[in-house]
């Protein structure tokens, strides 16, 4: 009592005023303010330690950790509302490095080395909630943060934009690219599907993300134990090493940063320029290619390097019919009024290219090297539709555990459907249109759909950031180099490049459409973007200047239209000329073979396999290469979506969340309901939900 009436309760203080508080109180009132911050962000971050690690005394170890470290940082950090992003990447690092530590001992004990070269998965979903988390916890920290908050710890969007200083709709906005970037990522571990846009579907996927018993009081006694130099034991002993060793890894990352800064300032000052834009320049994962990977690939791939580091070869002009005539024959597509296109996929890591640099030739060996049994993710099912009317797009298991997924449209309406693999379960979200769910969808898998851009009757694939197109530069309006002949999947082939567009075709001398696509960097783009967001161009394209190159990324990605993105490419284009690239960094490969005419004029490829890099499992700095195999089961024309539409429309008693007003609700589903009555009920859910102290209003 005497704590509560000289410190005042904890309830309604920010996480920066309850740190204040543990940092500069005193006793129980310290303890107090301690014990909320458990209290308030515990449930995640136990759900994410369980995920990760999968042993619940392991995981409690992780989670004890976490907010020793927190204890260890609180007087160094500066908190404006929420400690959940942070806490998520402590947590994610704590269990991480727990994990590890678990497998030396067992491996130890076991006398087993060999055997326990690979962490420990979670037992939750073969590992999947524990990849979630890692990609979550590589997110840039725009996006990561209103992920962090709604979908893991479950505060509305009102409640996010409060705790992080935004408005409602950025955070809306980054938390739609926050989840379609996690999907894209996710995709290369074969689990893209597995993440929906609903606003449930990660907490699906992590079952118990933010539910649990949580250790608050233990957690809050550990830290009083650390900050008043008493010693711990039992779990908080363990975990008080662990925080040790984290807290001294971070003090030296947070030099690192400062000195690398320090150097980047006194590099600026010495009046270097072009060192300078080389020091400053952020370089993809992986940096630079050097060489080719390990196996290298076979002789015929030479025209490669040379095409790379070259000048460009003679005969652009022929180089550039023949680009613009095969990638027309790709964007055939666009002139089909009813189409329909049903496939079959897996992925899985090339067994001999764990750990590896990456290269063309080391993609290209990728395509043909072995992957194991147990490293394929089973084959699943992906087909998507349209008539004059209506769009569908589903997924469907298959051999794996993922779940179905559907979205749907007509020019009015919109829907997603969600549906666990063993139908125990059916979720729907309604949208307003279209555009959302068309933003959302992701073609990594489809190949030959991404070569060129495409414009259908409900929108087109060049939009922000979507992964439905290889480049927003439309062919025409780039250069195209003609780099030589070279063999690609059993056919002499003409090698074509275009810089700008940062793409590489093998069109086949004798069958005359694309047999193999090279997308990549290049290391100037970094060193180019740092300055053309200043330019004219941009200023006039967007109708505003940008101070900074994050609050250009923020309009390109949250604002820009199509038609201004298609403008700023060609500005771009046309402000820095391209040339053959230097020092360019592949992010995939892919060989198309099977091709078929699914209507006169139409060909498609009936079977692709894809091979792209990605963060080694084994090696820190190094990739893994994957491969994905496609093989189309079913295309062709002149079918009717009606009757498969209607199927997938809610039924009476399902879960619905729509969308389309003031703030999301949630109903049970019946025939017949009224959109002005549930205008009325997301009117009056939105008055009650607070907004910086004070009703809020629509």
């Amino acid at each position: 009592m005497g704590a509560l009436f000289n410190e005042g309760t904890t309830c309604g203080l920010s996480d920066g005023q309850l740190l204040e508080r543990f940092v500069d109180g005193r006793g129980e009132a310290r303890e107090r303010a301690f014990a909320t911050l458990v209290a308030r962000h515990g449930p995640m971050v136990i759900g994410t330690c369980r995920a990760i690690v999968g042993d619940e005394h392991e995981a409690m170890d992780a989670f004890q950790t976490t907010f020793l470290v927190l204890a260890r940082a609180g007087r160094s950090l500066w908190v404006r509302d929420s400690l959940g992003p942070w806490l998520h990447r402590v947590a994610c690092r704590a269990a991480i490095r727990t994990r590890t530590e678990a497998g030396r001992r067992m491996a130890l004990a076991r006398r087993y080395l060999e055997a326990m070269t690979e962490p420990r998965r979670a037992d939750c979903e073969d590992g999947r909630a524990a990849d979630v988390h890692e990609e979550i916890d590589r997110l840039p920290g725009r996006f990561r943060m209103p992920l962090v908050l709604c979908d893991l710890e479950d505060h509305t969007y009102e409640e996010a934009a409060r705790r992080l200083g935004w408005s409602v709709g950025m955070v809306k906005s980054r938390l739609a690219r926050a989840r379609g970037r996690l999907r894209d990522r996710l995709t290369r571990r074969g689990l893209a599907p597995c993440i929906a846009g609903s606003p449930h579907a990660i907490s699906r996927l992590i079952p118990g993300a933010t539910r649990g018993d949580v250790p608050v009081e233990a957690a809050a006694r550990a830290a009083m134990c650390l900050v008043e130099g008493r010693a711990a034991t039992g779990v908080a002993g363990v975990a008080e090493a662990l925080s040790r060793g984290m807290t001294t890894t971070m003090r030296i990352n947070r030099l690192l940063q400062v000195s690398i800064a320090a150097t980047a300032c006194l590099v600026i000052a010495s009046g270097a320029g072009s060192l300078a834009f080389r020091a400053m320049a952020t370089p993809h994962p992986g940096g630079p290619i050097k060489g080719p990977a390990a196996p290298p690939g076979p002789p015929e791939l030479a025209v490669d390097d040379r095409g790379a580091m070259g000048d460009p070869a003679p005969g652009q002009a022929e180089a550039r019919e023949l680009a613009l005539k095969v990638l027309g024959q790709a964007a055939s597509l666009d002139r089909l009024a009813r189409f329909r296109y049903r496939v079959r996929y897996r992925h899985g890591v090339v067994d001999s290219m764990r750990a590896v640099d990456r290269s063309i030739n080391g993609l290209r060996h990728g395509l043909t090297a072995p992957v194991l049994e147990k490293d394929w993710i089973g084959w699943y099912q992906t087909r998507f539709a349209w008539d004059e009317e209506r769009f569908i797009w589903e997924l469907r298991p298959g051999e794996t555990r993922m779940n179905l997924d559907a979205r749907f449209w007509t020019r009015a309406d919109a829907w997603e459907r969600h549906e666990a693999h063993d139908g125990s379960s059916v979720d729907l979200v309604r949208q307003s249109g279209p555009a959302q769910p068309w933003k959302d969808l992701v073609y990594f898998d489809y190949g030959y759909l991404r070569v060129a851009p495409h414009r259908f009757w409900w929108g087109r694939t060049i939009g922000r950031g979507n992964a439905q197109t290889m480049s927003t530069l439309a062919p025409e309006d780039t250069r195209w180099d003609r780099l030589g002949v070279a063999r690609f999947a059993d056919e002499a082939c003409d090698v074509v490049d275009s810089p700008a567009r940062g793409q590489r075709l093998w069109i086949g001398r004798d069958s005359r459409r694309i047999r193999g696509v090279l997308t990549y960097w290049s290391e100037e783009d970094a060193a180019r973007m740092s300055t053309f967001f200043k330019s004219d161009a941009v200023r006039r394209i967007a109708g505003k200047a940008f101070r900074t190159q994050f609050d250009y990324a923020n309009w390109r990605h949250s604002e820009a239209s199509e038609d201004q993105l298609i403008e700023i490419a060609r500005a771009s284009a046309a402000l820095y000329p391209p040339r053959p690239s230097r020092g360019i960094e592949p992010n995939e490969l892919i060989q198309l073979d099977d091709y078929r005419e699914v209507t006169p004029g139409v060909w498609l490829p009936f079977r692709e396999l894809r091979c792209f890099p990605h963060a080694s499992e084994a090696v820190a700095g190094k990739n893994q290469i994957v491969r994905s195999e496609l093989i189309v089961e079913e295309a062709g024309v002149g079918l009717s979506l009606a009757d498969r539409f209607a199927e997938l429309l809610p039924r009476d008693g399902q879960h619905v969340q729509d969308q389309r007003f003031a703030v999301p609700i949630d109903y049970e589903y019946r025939a017949g309901l009224d959109d002005e009555a549930l205008r009325k009920r997301a009117d009056a859910e939105s008055a009650k939900r607070p907004r910086d102290g004070r009703p809020a209003t629509r």
